[in-house]
């Protein structure tokens, strides 16, 4: 019977190396590390897998052990942890993250980290913003690849930026015009950009045509979408832009009918975007627009018609799609 049992240690590295990628880098480092060779050396290999997730208020000195190794950190309910021995961390993700992580994070790590996203709904963010976003426009980043803040996060203020060249990938909730021209000065190698436009700005802004931005990704009101020419500036300083999405939330019936003869944003696209490649539009629909109606059903199949006959043309791919949000 005993010739039949399976060891922990007898499973091959592939297998190992999926259950561990799965586990705190605290326990597993307190749990095999110094257990052997050939477990020291497996750890070690992990240095791409390593992630941190949960609080833990028994944190000793000896899991400083494994610092050095962790790739990933993932932070969650603020994280009690000596930033400054994390050297070699390349992403980071925040979750519902405490004011002192924040505030020892950009001290810290900023000079490795590459990948950052804040995945929270808490009104620090906001509290926060002046500084941290202008860390991230001004190089405090220098390895910065990618950043994406939670979609509730806005953006107001753009004093003291300067350059963010390493920045490819940009995500943020509410921006101002005068913030997308500070953004597009401040990142001259962004290929992505995705924000939602305060509503109702119409403020006029000129900017020095971005070459790089490939795809831009934008939430709009139901007003600023009947109002296409809200976009004007926008596009006009993107005219290397080849992907380009949409987000209107529609609320009720009446919103339907309100879209229903607007013209696409088509000219403006033809204007200012030459090699757009992808237009998407998304309508995205919440329980009160009662989408199983028939009468809202032909509604939307004129909408897609319409959109259709706007767009038919072979100088770039579109398409419509309707959404049900919860």
């Amino acid at each position: 019977m005993d010739k039949n049992v399976c060891k922990l240690e007898d499973l091959p590295n592939e297998i190992l190396i999926e259950v561990f990628k799965n586990l705190d880098a605290r326990y597993l480092f307190r749990a095999f590390y110094n257990l052997n060779v050939r477990f020291n050396n497996l750890l070690q290999s992990l240095n791409h897998c390593l992630t941190i997730f949960t609080p833990d208020s028994d944190v000793s000195v000896d899991d400083e052990i494994f610092f050095p190794y962790i790739h990933t950190l993932i932070i969650k309910n603020g994280l009690d942890i000596i930033f400054d021995h994390i050297i070699n961390v390349r992403r980071v993700i925040l979750h519902h993250c405490q004011r002192y992580s924040m505030t020892n994070l950009q001290i810290n790590i900023a000079s490795s980290v590459e990948h950052l996203s804040v995945l929270s709904t808490h009104p620090w963010l906001l509290n926060f913003s002046n500084d941290f976003i202008r860390k991230i426009f001004s190089n405090d980043f220098p390895y910065l690849k990618s950043c994406c803040l939670p979609h509730a996060a806005v953006i107001l203020v753009n004093k003291k930026w300067t350059q963010s060249p390493s920045l490819r990938i940009f995500k943020i909730g509410y921006i101002r015009s005068n913030i997308y021209k500070s953004i597009l000065s401040s990142c001259p190698n962004l290929i992505s950009f995705k924000f939602s436009k305060l509503p109702l700005d119409e403020s006029k802004f000129q900017v020095e045509s971005h070459m790089n931005l490939k795809r831009m990704v934008i939430d709009l009101c139901l007003n600023d979408f009947l109002n296409s020419y809200c976009l004007n500036d926008h596009l006009l300083s993107v005219p290397k832009l080849e992907q380009l999405t949409i987000h209107v939330i529609l609320r009720d019936a009446q919103n339907i009918m309100s879209i229903k003869d607007c013209n696409w944003f088509s000219s403006i696209i033809d204007s200012y975007l030459p090699i757009l490649q992808e237009f998407y539009c998304y309508l995205i629909f919440t329980p009160s627009t009662n989408i199983n109606d028939n009468d809202n059903e032909n509604i939307l199949n004129q909408i897609k018609r319409k959109f259709e006959q706007i767009h038919n043309n072979n100088r770039y791919q579109s398409k419509i799609l309707f959404k049900f949000s919860d």
